[in-house]
């Protein structure tokens, strides 16, 4: 507990000292924030639509036996899932873009943030370009290393798990089978999230290939990485509940911005408790 302690002190000392960079992540993270809310919003209002048209086509053609009607309601149908399935894709291409670009630059700035405040001899740079170039380059190789494993770990899980559910609905599952399908592919995702979480808090690493030695000691150090991450999902889930819970009654709206405000704020602090943990972690074991 004592180590965590100590990383929860490392991590307001970082935030005190370097408040203009802290301050950039938390713009950073509600610009982000907004583009997803603002497209699953308006991908979902798409897509209900469909399904209610759908609805009612259904209910019409109960109601009538001509078989003109019949034909031109199953065309209408079969357009208004195209377009259920056109939405789909655009809506995950945009979140998956807009996951790679801005998750990638607040992990790569968290980094730069954390190594900024340890370095302690750290001087400005002889004019103003070669202090930016030498952080926007330090920031481009981190981003490179996030899209990298993101993508080397996600697609094989993606393309697995795609033909497991298409091939159980063409093969047509039982319910309950089908059911257990889904609870494992979710359980894998959460055990890769997790790998990605601890391989992100190692984005700083020089080189490739001391940035992918982390991950064969990923299981060496499990139960540190899941005592730093149970703390940090029990602040989000808190605020994500309390956030529900003021959604229901329209009389707190106000209340609803404000704890959502809270769970941006708590989304670049736990990412910096987290980088924080994680590469002392990393430094603890290299020493013992």
């Amino acid at each position: 507990m004592n180590f965590l302690a100590k990383n929860f002190k490392e991590t307001i000392q970082t935030i005190l000292n370097q408040k203009k960079i802290f301050i950039f992540l938390l713009l950073l993270q509600v610009i982000i924030f907004i583009i997803f809310s603002i497209t699953l919003f308006s991908y979902s209002i798409k897509i209900i639509s469909n399904f209610e048209t759908i609805s009612q086509i259904a209910q019409q053609q109960e109601s009538t036996l001509a078989q003109e009607t019949q034909l031109q309601s199953a065309l209408t149908i079969s357009t208004q899932l195209s377009q259920i399935i056109q939405h789909l894709k655009t809506l995950s291409l945009i979140l998956i873009i807009t996951y790679l670009i801005g998750n990638g630059l607040l992990w790569s700035i968290t980094h730069r943030l954390i190594d900024i405040n340890q370095t302690t001899t750290y001087k400005l740079k002889q004019n103003l370009k070669q202090h930016l170039t030498h952080h926007l380059n330090q920031i481009l190789k981190s981003w490179l290393k996030f899209t990298a494993i993101t993508l080397l770990v996600l697609i094989p899980y993606a393309i697995i798990a795609y033909y497991l559910v298409i091939n159980s609905i063409e093969t047509s599952l039982a319910p309950e089978s089908f059911a257990t399908l889904l609870k494992t592919l979710i359980a894998i995702k959460l055990i890769l999230y997790t790998f990605l979480l601890y391989m992100y808090a190692h984005l700083n690493q020089p080189t490739w290939k001391t940035y992918l030695t982390p991950s064969l000691t990923f299981i060496k150090k499990i139960h540190l990485i899941l005592i730093s991450g149970m703390i940090n999902l029990t602040l989000l889930g808190i605020i994500v509940y309390a956030i529900y819970q003021t959604t229901i009654y329209s009389s707190l709206e106000t209340l609803s911005i404000i704890i959502t405000f809270i769970f941006i704020i708590l989304l670049v602090l736990t990412r910096l408790y987290w980088t924080i943990t994680i590469r002392n972690i990393a430094t603890k074991s290299t020493t013992t």
